[in-house]
């Protein structure tokens, strides 16, 4: 029965202890008082037979990124999980399921009152603006290699799309940079 009791308790800790790291990984990836599609994106545009691509990106990271961190990245992106978000777990943005989506009066003023300064702080700007004109950012959810000291997290605003790693030093996901990035 201890036993029992002590790999409960262990699985227990173990599930905390992820989504702690995994929520300090979101606050550091997602930017704060932005509208953002509740659907993450489900692709992190990272393709194997284009290592050396990210290899010339990696080189201008402040730390020396082994290559196999991001081919394990790339295998676990296979099977990353697609589920929506949730204000639980991205407090400080506003979640819509479309671009033509308008933000209520009221979800705004609570908003507000927890994030400033937001992009989307004037209402009447954002609810009058064609559909096709609201800068609606998307996030994958982030991927992470077998140590889970590394992650990458795929981002799409209007005018660019990429991916950017991220390295878990001391408790604190720090952004290394991009390695991918494409602007149209």
């Amino acid at each position: 029965m201890k036993t029992i009791l002590m790999i409960f308790l262990a699985s227990w800790l173990a599930v905390q202890v992820n989504g702690q790291i995994n929520k300090r990984l979101l606050n550091s990836a997602i930017t704060p008082g932005v509208a953002m599609y509740r659907q993450p994106l489900q692709t992190l545009w990272l393709k194997k037979d284009e290592l050396w691509g990210y290899k010339i990106n990696i080189q201008e990271f402040k730390e020396n990124v082994d290559t196999t961190v991001i081919l394990e990245i790339i295998a676990n992106s296979q099977q990353m999980d697609t589920s929506q978000w949730t204000y639980r777990e991205v407090p400080k943005v506003i979640l819509v399921n479309s671009e033509k989506d308008q933000i209520p009066q009221t979800k705004l003023k609570t908003f507000l009152k927890n994030v400033r300064p937001s992009p989307i702080s004037d209402l009447n700007i954002y609810n009058n603006l064609p559909p096709e004109k609201r800068n609606i950012l998307s996030y994958s959810r982030p991927v992470y290699d077998k140590s889970k000291r590394y992650a990458a997290v795929a981002y799409r605003e209007n005018g660019g799309y990429g991916t950017v790693l991220y390295h878990l030093i001391n408790n604190r996901w720090v952004k290394l940079g991009s390695l991918e990035k494409w602007v149209y």
